[in-house]
């Protein structure tokens, strides 16, 4: 009988969250998440008094439950303080120096920056980020692979190496179940959203998103808008692998299945949609929820891959190794309160050095004698141009698209085709551009001398997002070329030409008029 299978229910769940392992998933997690953060926190450095002082103008996330006052923001100098203070503790959080205090500090300014900011900072990985900050604020991430366990091995000689599986590197795993308990609720989250918009499960809602660039540029989206098949698919197996990962992604070959499905979905979220930073917080977050085992198995792919590597140098070429650092004797022997002093003062300096250095950029001309810029006024003619009466739209820019093709998967035309044989059904599908008005769309059947062989005509509601005409294929029409013309209010909105090729076993039938 399996020895896991004698246990009770309780001793189950707390093996489940308090097995002791080593944190290697939590100590790559540590090293990696400050310095996608520092991305953005670098990026928005020099604009802090704009986007978080009171000379700038803040979006407090507060406002929206009627709390304008929760977290106020601070003068400029304050907000620079912090703003470098932040980068400090990330790169402190990254070494692994006074760890758990460097994220907790991390996490405080970064929350309070993003809450007073929800117009840029204040986003979906904004939150993600900040939930792996707890979680790693109140782990044992520093225990291996950081400053603290280096001056601790540093003060203990006789302390048994990381190898060897000693006490000291043992750390409960429930940071870690918490991790992809997260991750997976996330996941259900999003797809129970999903789930209540029809326009994503028929992959219309993605043709969307990938057409516009609200966050990094990309190409492959607008390619993949000419495949409505695959967007369809990739809409539902979107939704279908968010449902299933919080209730596989724990053990054995559905955890690694779900796992890469998961890295391969944000990569191609980069690739289509932009979301690039979303890519790195997610992948960091994945090595957060690595077993020990799991890790160890992935260093020695890595030891075999760099071997493999350095056989392939020519020979005699020898890679210098990194020299060994050795503290002064003073310094290991210090006592963990000066030790923090000396944090505390650091932080203080890079603190008041950053906010000195970003008034000295003096982006909004605060110091210069004529005062600060202001925004130049605009001629009277630009200010007449821009109240006039909107232009109407025109008839072609309510039509986003128009596709001939013979198959359709969730109601939507997924081929595109421009060759038809008898017995096949034609259909001609019309996207259309939200919001517009109640309208009668008509499609024309021409041959090729511009004779019109036949006329449908859809009424489109205001709620529709597309229109479809479909006809059948007989022997009434002739082989040779044809085109569908799609007209709106009397105009000619675009042509779609198609062949129709002869069928080479049947015989050759008389012409029929129309």
């Amino acid at each position: 009988m399996n020895q896991t299978e004698s246990l009770t229910i309780k001793q189950k769940i707390q093996q489940f969250f308090f097995a002791e392992e080593i944190p290697y998933g939590f100590a790559l997690l540590r090293i990696t998440l400050p310095i996608v953060l520092l991305q953005g926190v670098l990026a928005r450095w020099r604009f802090c008094e704009e986007l978080y002082s009171t000379t700038g103008v803040t979006v407090s996330l507060m406002e929206n439950f009627h709390y304008a006052n929760l977290f106020p923001p601070l003068p400029p100098f304050p907000t620079a303080c912090l703003m470098s203070m932040l980068v400090a503790l990330l790169v402190t959080a990254c070494i692994g120096w006074h760890t758990r205090l460097s994220l907790i500090g991390s996490m405080l300014i970064h929350t309070y920056f993003a809450i007073n900011d929800m117009a840029t900072s204040m986003t979906k990985f904004t939150v993600m980020e900040t939930h792996l900050l707890l979680l790693l604020a109140v782990s044992e991430c520093g225990r291996i692979w950081s400053v603290d366990s280096w001056l601790a091995g540093r003060r203990n000689p006789d302390r048994l190496p990381v190898a060897e599986r000693p006490a000291w590197a043992l750390a409960p795993v429930w940071p870690a179940r918490l991790l992809t308990l997260m991750i997976g609720a996330t996941y259900l989250g999003a797809a129970i959203t999903k789930l209540h918009m029809p326009d994503f499960i028929t992959g219309e809602a993605i043709s969307y998103w990938i057409m516009s660039n609200p966050n990094f540029r990309h190409y492959i989206g607008e390619w993949m808008t000419q495949y409505p098949g695959l967007l369809t698919m990739s809409g539902q197996f979107t939704v279908l692998w968010e449902v299933l990962f919080v209730f596989t992604a724990w053990h054995g070959i559905p955890r690694r299945i779900m796992f890469s499905l998961g890295v391969f979905f944000h990569f191609m979220a980069a690739i289509t949609l932009g979301e690039v930073i979303f890519f790195f917080v997610m992948g960091v977050s994945y090595c957060g929820c690595l077993s020990e085992s799991e890790a160890c198995f992935a260093g020695s792919m890595l030891r075999r891959t760099w071997s493999r590597l350095l056989s392939w140098l020519p020979g005699g070429t020898v890679l210098s190794r990194l020299p060994r650092v050795t503290l002064p004797a003073c310094l290991v022997k210090t006592s963990p309160r000066l030790q923090f002093a000396a944090f505390s003062g650091l932080m203080l300096v890079v603190g008041l050095s950053g906010a000195w250095a970003n008034q000295r950029l003096d982006l909004y001309g605060v110091h210069r004698p004529e005062g600060r810029h202001t925004v130049p006024e605009i001629s009277q003619e630009e200010v007449a141009r821009l109240f006039v009466e909107g232009e109407p739209i025109r008839e072609q820019d309510k039509y986003l698209g128009v596709k001939v093709g013979s198959m359709l998967i969730s109601g939507r035309l997924s081929n595109q085709r421009d060759r038809f044989r008898y017995g096949e059904v034609i259909i001609c599908e019309a996207s259309l551009n939200p919001p517009h008005e109640d309208m009668w769309i008509e499609c024309h059947l021409m041959d090729a001398n511009k004779k019109i062989i036949n006329r449908d005509g859809n009424i489109a509601g205001r709620e529709v997002r597309y229109t479809q005409f479909k006809y059948t294929v007989t022997e009434a029409l002739e082989p040779g070329q044809y085109t569908m013309v799609l007209r709106s209010r009397g105009q000619v909105i675009c042509h779609r030409d198609f062949l129709l090729e002869a069928d080479a076993n049947a015989a050759v039938s008389a012409p029929v008029s129309n």
